[in-house]
């Protein structure tokens, strides 16, 4: 019998978010008679908890940036001795991280950059980018913004991210989110689940609250499910810039701010249509989500996001439409049946494209498949 391939998984960051829970997934599911993982991580936190949850070994090194050179050195010296001493097989990085592509090309153990998320690619990156044996990501538009770094088409792999419904539904804990935030069966809620954070546009959601709120006598409202990252100083004061928005607006009334929930399937249960503004996204696992519990879905059409939604799924808006996220928004308030049936269908096209075990199996062959050549 083949002895598994021993890999890991390096995840530059400490806390969870989109592409932090897909790898949790594939770890807890990975058959490892075939791989056997391993995590390094930099800090503990909820993301070290998990781990030990399902079971995952892991290494800790201190969290470091390249500004602190002193830092970043001694991490690199126990990164190339732990990865010398473990003999590992393949290392994974979810994201670029220069402290991984140093060590593994010093080393000559093979590397796999997997890409969540994107942003426009400095010197440093690119040379990280290039130095990868192979790269994964979630969508089509991910690969064409890579292979415009002139990175090679047939050194990027799409694997979609894929989501267990009967896991979240299993999460369920049979929470009244009408009843615990007062609201009657009467009341429309629209809702946003993610990061309090610019790029997200949630001052256009909020600027389209006064029509609706018109149209519909009050009878709506808006509820912003998230926080603020603990170390992002740039968007510290957002949520307070939002807040005085919708004063301005006179909408205060409308919006709900609930922070980091953790009951995000009682949550999505609750909502009548789930809105995504973001300028940028590339395969939100928000969105995949919101279909799983049959919510039907505004979001812009931007990155990703075409690749996940159809006509029947969904409506998609222009970047900063207002007019247009308006218009969709209230048509799908006021029609029940069109929710319905754009709910059931995100529902199928979840089941059938974004299942879990196919994101698994995926990664798997990639894996195995990298080092038979």
């Amino acid at each position: 019998m083949k002895k598994p391939i021993k890999s890991l998984f390096v995840f530059p960051i400490s806390q969870i978010y989109g592409g932090e829970q897909v790898w949790l997934k594939f770890l807890e599911r990975v058959d490892r008679r075939r791989i056997l993982p391993f995590a390094l991580l930099f800090g503990k936190g909820k993301l070290s908890k998990r781990l030990d949850e399902i079971n995952i070994p892991y290494y800790l090194l201190p969290e470091t940036r390249i500004r602190k050179m002193l830092t970043f050195l001694k991490n690199l010296f126990h990164m190339m001795s732990f990865l010398k001493e473990e003999k590992f097989d393949i290392v994974n990085s979810l994201g670029v991280h220069l402290l991984t592509t140093l060590s593994t090309s010093i080393l000559s153990v093979p590397y796999v950059l997997h890409i969540h998320t994107i942003h426009p690619l400095s010197l440093v990156d690119r040379w990280c980018v290039r130095k990868a044996k192979h790269i994964v990501t979630v969508s089509n538009f991910s690969k064409n913004f890579l292979i415009g770094y002139e990175v090679k088409s047939e050194y990027i792999e799409v694997v979609y991210n894929g989501i267990d419904i009967e896991e979240l539904e299993r999460r369920s804990k049979g929470v009244n989110l009408r009843e615990e935030l007062g609201l009657g069966e009467d009341t429309y809620i629209v809702c946003y689940i993610g990061r309090i954070v610019k790029w997200k546009n949630l001052d256009v959601l909020i600027k389209v609250i006064p029509n609706i709120k018109q149209e519909f006598q009050g009878k709506v409202k808006f509820l912003f499910v998230g926080d603020i990252p603990r170390i992002d100083t740039e968007n510290f004061d957002y949520k307070d810039t939002l807040l005085k928005l919708a004063e301005d607006l006179g909408v205060q009334g409308e919006v709900i701010f609930t922070g980091r929930r953790e009951d995000i399937p009682d949550i999505l249960k609750n909502i009548d249509i789930f809105v995504l503004p973001s300028h940028l996204e590339t395969f939100p696992m928000c969105i995949l989500e919101a279909m799983a519990f049959s919510k039907p879905v505004v979001a812009v059409e931007v990155g990703g996001i075409p690749e996940l939604i159809t006509e029947d799924t969904g409506i998609l808006v222009r970047p900063n439409d207002l007019d247009g996220l308006t218009r969709a928004i209230t048509e799908l308030l006021k029609d029940e049946g069109k929710r319905k049936e754009m709910g059931e269908a995100g529902y199928r096209r979840v089941r059938e494209f974004f299942d879990i075990e196919n994101n698994v199996t995926k990664l798997e062959s990639i894996i195995e498949c990298l080092l038979q050549k």
